[in-house]
């Protein structure tokens, strides 16, 4: 954060000064007491479903926070106040409610930055298109984005109070209840966005994939007059919903009337080839991560880097060199076999999608995959899963491993292949152990399971 001052924490959240200076720098805000970055910092302490940060005021402050907002609806209101007073905080701000107050601030503060800001949603592929777009942006400038994932109604507002100088940046826009996309969008006041598909992420939640679609859809809700959007034009929700949105439209994907148009893709040993068809030229394109999902996320960086002013051959070269994303079909290799480590999370689409990259996979030896359990699948859970067993079934699999009692179920269906070797255990420690003995020189393993699963416990003990 660039220095604000008290007088600008006030004029963003309409908060009232209980104690301090209207001239004293605020060059930091955090949510952790425990995390004081500097002596600078303002502590914005929330109330959760079972713990209210307001009886961590003396802890922050004992951390090295300057002071506090503290919010006058918290029954811990009283005695935080008391506490600050006797602490000796330089400033304290009282507001109605603190998660407003730390919205407003983010809002504000990224008023105050000159920077382009692409804002990104969707199902599935979110972080990896936000790198990938952070990646094409380069050619601009100095790239902001997202870190970690800080991408929710408490995460956006820090994302943006972290903004620098960096004329680019990248936002990535998450949801865990309906309305979320709205709020956060029009907090970030983006100029460009990006939807990567509509799938059945959040049908605990949303119900249906009709309303999953106009809730990533009210990103628009967030965008700037003048600003556009990238929609999946292979998605069929998108391209209905589409009609509704007033801002400028560009299609990506392999759809014959795409604006930016993929062909030809072909899966390497190292990479993807596809050719790009843009609306003013056609270029050959060498991505060194693996997946026709992983072209799409592209075609949509590349476009967005193009239309916000990038030099396109810079911005081709630039994505030659994209490195990929943690635990996410990161390639390992280790004791003669090779690990495709997708283990940071899972639904259906993006399982789908990890598979058919083992699938394509060259390789010496056998094709086998690790499967966890996909959560908040809502009513339909069991169904998911029975569908990713046929799924499994029909690919160039040789083993299976699932760990979980949703994942049983893949298991099952899958077995109805007679080729297919199927083992269910109950523990990653078994998964760990049949694997350490299953394994063999030249065998690639695919591994996903959803994050709760914590499948890269069994990466590291491999």
């Amino acid at each position: 954060m660039k220095d604000m001052c008290v007088s600008d924490i006030l004029k963003a959240t309409g908060g009232e000064l209980l104690k301090g200076e209207l001239a004293t720098i605020i060059s930091d805000i955090t949510i952790d007491s425990k995390s004081v970055p500097s002596d600078k910092t303002l502590f914005i302490p929330l109330k959760g479903e079972r713990v209210d940060a307001h009886k961590f005021v003396g802890s922050a402050i004992e951390n090295g926070a300057i002071g506090v907002i503290i919010a006058e609806e918290s029954e811990e209101y009283d005695t935080a106040r008391d506490i600050l007073v006797k602490s000796g905080a330089e400033v304290i701000i009282k507001v109605v409610n603190t998660k407003k107050a730390l919205q407003d601030i983010g809002a504000y503060y990224r008023r105050t930055r000159d920077i382009k800001l692409v804002g990104i949603t969707g199902s599935v592929g979110k972080t990896t298109t936000r790198e990938m777009t952070a990646t094409a942006l380069k050619p601009l400038g100095k790239v902001y984005q997202t870190k970690g994932n800080r991408n929710s109604q408490t995460g956006v507002p820090l994302t943006l109070a972290d903004i620098g100088d960096e004329p680019v940046g990248v936002i990535e826009l998450g949801m865990s209840e309906a309305g979320e996309i709205e709020i956060i969008s029009k907090l970030s006041d983006i100029d460009a966005a990006i939807v990567t598909n509509i799938g059945v992420a959040h049908l605990m939640q949303l119900k249906t994939q009709e309303n999953i679609c106009k809730e990533k859809l009210s990103i628009v809700k967030g965008l700037k007059e003048g600003g556009f959007i990238f929609l999946n034009g292979d998605d069929s929700f998108q391209r209905n919903y589409s009609k509704f949105i007033e801002h400028k439209i560009y299609f990506y994907c392999e759809a014959e009337d795409c604006d930016f148009r993929i062909l030809d893709a072909v899966q390497t040993e190292s990479g993807m080839n596809f050719r790009l068809q843009t609306p003013d030229s056609a270029y050959d394109i060498t991505l060194p991560v693996m997946g026709m999902h992983n072209v799409k996320n592209a075609a949509a960086a590349i476009g967005v880097a193009i239309m916000l002013g990038a030099d396109s051959s810079a911005v081709i070269e630039e994505m030659a060199s994209f490195g990929g994303v943690k635990m996410r079909q990161q390639i390992i290799k280790r004791n003669g076999y090779t690990i495709i480590d997708d283990s940071y999370n899972a639904n259906p689409d993006s399982m789908k999608a990890g598979l058919k990259v083992l699938d394509k996979f060259v390789c010496e030896g056998r094709r086998v995959a690790l499967l966890a359990d996909m959560k908040e699948l809502g009513d339909d859970e069991v169904k998911f899963h029975n569908e990713m067993g046929m799924v499994v079934a029909k690919l160039n699999v040789d083993v299976l491993i699932t760990v979980g009692v949703l994942a049983e179920n893949i298991s099952i269906k899958a077995s109805e292949n007679n080729k297919l070797i199927t083992k269910h255990v109950a523990s990653n420690e078994e998964a760990t152990a049949f694997l350490k003995e299953e394994l063999k020189s030249g065998d690639v393993l695919f591994v996903k399971g959803s994050r709760s699963m914590a499948l890269d416990e069994v990466i590291k003990a491999l």
